[in-house]
């Protein structure tokens, strides 16, 4: 539902679930509340959103969910730069925090996210030189799968910031 834009009956049905399990004693798992704060996000509601990611991240280290925690991180960064105005230098911590968690887990696909999402900030500071490197490198790690969209969106950064 939200991928198709209806986040009003996502949100709806997201927050039924998310009060189920909760009266159950369980956690929501990070990728129920991921769902429910990208449905937040597109209705402009970031502070629900980031709440969510914040709460979730917090309960993390205490499951066996930690492996998700760089995805987290990135999906929290992302958040920041929904705020109005946005707040650029949580943003930048959150992805840098996630791409250091996900190289000591070996996890590349939330790696590159992460990187890809902090290429473009530091593109957008003016950092170009940077944003390329750190792109560049976890780009080139990758040698199949290049038809995925973070593969395409980091292979077209990279061309537009080519020195």
């Amino acid at each position: 539902m939200v991928q198709s834009d209806q986040n009003e009956k996502a949100i709806e049905q997201l927050e039924r679930v998310s009060k189920a399990i909760e009266a159950s004693g369980s956690r929501l798992s990070p990728l129920h509340a991921g769902a429910l704060a990208h449905a937040y996000a597109k209705t402009g509601q970031i502070s629900e959103a980031l709440s969510i990611v914040t709460s979730v991240l917090e309960g993390v280290r205490e499951t066996s969910s930690f492996s998700d925690e760089p995805w987290l991180l990135s999906l929290k960064g992302e958040l920041f730069l929904c705020k109005d105005p946005p707040d650029s230098a949580e943003a930048e911590r959150s992805f840098r925090k996630a791409i250091q968690l996900a190289q000591q887990m070996g996890a590349k696909s939330p790696e590159l996210r992460a990187s890809l999402n902090l290429a473009r900030l530091l593109a957008k500071h003016r950092h170009r030189k940077e944003a390329y490197a750190l792109l560049s490198e976890i780009y080139g790690w990758f040698t199949e799968g290049l038809d995925t969209q973070d593969l395409k969106n980091a292979k077209a950064l990279l061309q537009d910031l080519k020195p």
